[in-house]
């Protein structure tokens, strides 16, 4: 769910579409409500007009069973003020936000935000790296792209069930049949919650684990089968 329009969030949108995910929208703006429904088919998108501050509200667009609220309002104050009363009202929900001052992040988190994305932070992380290593940064912004042809490559995560053949296996098995098998690399997972970057190769995987890897668009299908899941949470 997308609470708030702009550019930044048009791009973000997109992004999240592409990826096979649907979205639901909330806007305070009658034109922003008809160029969305311009831009996204109602097999992908819904959107809701609304009063911001009607919390109430957000439960029309089922806010409770939203994998991820990301909030996108353009004023640090404005966003925090309102996840606080969001929180008071669905507690369970998890937003995402960005801000613009990177030292209110842990304001944010104190507020209940599950995860906060400060935009100056980010930017200048990867302008650094093009000034001395520009091939790594093209690399990675490549990376965290949504893949569209075929052999685009992208990171993805799939969640590790009890009936998956990985279940139980140890990290290294599961790095060798992924690069075999679908030409995927792993690259880390995710246990109890926690990304384990470069994991023990012994580390045994388990239900509800996730396995993050690098992977292109044609052998999306082909792993989704395998892990009897859709990418992602």
């Amino acid at each position: 769910m997308i609470i708030g329009w702009n550019e930044f969030g048009q791009k973000v949108a997109s992004q999240i579409v592409l990826a096979g995910q649907r979205v639901a929208f909330v806007t305070n703006s009658k034109t922003d409500l008809e160029l969305i429904t311009d831009l996204y088919s109602s097999k992908k998108a819904f959107t809701l007009f609304a009063d911001y501050s009607n919390i109430e509200a957000y439960e029309k667009v089922n806010i409770e069973q939203a994998k991820r609220v990301f909030v996108n309002f353009d004023d640090d104050s404005e966003t925090l003020v309102f996840v606080i009363n969001l929180k008071k009202k669905f507690p369970n929900a998890n937003i995402v936000v960005t801000c613009m001052n990177p030292s209110l992040k842990e304001t944010f988190l104190n507020a209940g935000t599950d995860h906060v994305v400060a935009q100056n932070e980010v930017a200048s992380k990867l302008v650094a790296s093009y000034l001395f290593e520009p091939h790594v940064a093209a690399y990675t912004e490549d990376l965290i792209t949504t893949s569209v042809a075929d052999g685009d490559s992208d990171i993805k995560q799939y969640r590790i069930t009890k009936e998956c053949e990985f279940s139980g296996e140890e990290y290294m098995t599961a790095f060798m049949k992924l690069k075999f098998d679908f030409n995927a690399i792993l690259i880390g997972m995710v246990k109890d919650g926690k990304v384990l970057k470069n994991p023990d190769k012994e580390t045994v995987l388990e239900p509800k684990d996730y396995l993050i890897l690098i992977a292109n668009e044609q052998s999306k299908m082909k792993l989704e089968n395998f892990f009897g899941v859709k990418e992602g949470e």
